[in-house]
């Protein structure tokens, strides 16, 4: 079942059923385009600081549960079941890049979208590595933690969802509202 976070306004208006595809990968890179408007920037810290983000995967033998924490202080924290190591992080200035520093080396990642409950980003270079997924795909674990990587994707869908159909939703009440001052401005 998908968070209440995404049940109000979403469940108005619905297109289309989310295709059924193989990874999450693949999901990424179907539903990002539509909704990357509606993402904030690596710049936002707030949106990312000090929350624990759940790593999702849609390999079968990913079974661990990893936790990524960007902490004040440029300190990086990534837990795996429970064992903690560090390394640091930090925004290449005047980019949208994230630099991971950690005992397994130093990576520059692309950004691709976050919101408070998504947040997902790229190796840079954006080529696919044979035993690692494309993306780095994250979730609030207080939010979307308990999610398999398939409905995941489809509370990832619901971003757009929720945002047309709050355009939708504005623009009715807009012309509701012109249309009275037009019928009372008459009188």
């Amino acid at each position: 079942m998908l968070p209440k976070v995404f049940d109000s306004i979403s469940s108005f208006r619905k297109e289309e059923e989310l295709p059924r595809l193989d990874s999450l990968d693949e999901y990424v890179k179907y539903i990002v385009p539509k909704i990357r408007p509606w993402s904030e920037d690596l710049y936002e810290e707030d949106y990312y600081l000090e929350t624990k983000w759940l790593e999702f995967r849609s390999q079968d033998s990913f079974q661990d549960v990893v936790i990524h924490i960007f902490r004040d202080g440029r300190e990086y924290m990534r837990v795996i079941n429970g064992d903690i190591k560090r390394g640091s992080w930090e925004v290449l200035e005047g980019t949208n890049n994230l630099i991971l520093d950690s005992r397994d080396g130093t990576d520059l990642y692309t950004f691709v979208f976050m919101n408070a409950h998504f947040f997902i980003i790229q190796k840079h270079g954006g080529k696919r590595r044979p035993d690692k997924p494309m993306y780095f795909v994250m979730g609030n674990e207080s939010t979307i933690g308990r999610l398999t990587w398939r409905e995941y994707a489809e509370a990832l869908d619901q971003v757009f969802e929720k945002y047309i159909s709050a355009v939708w939703l504005i623009g009715g009440v807009i012309i509701v509202l012109v249309a009275l001052f037009i019928l009372l401005s008459r009188y």
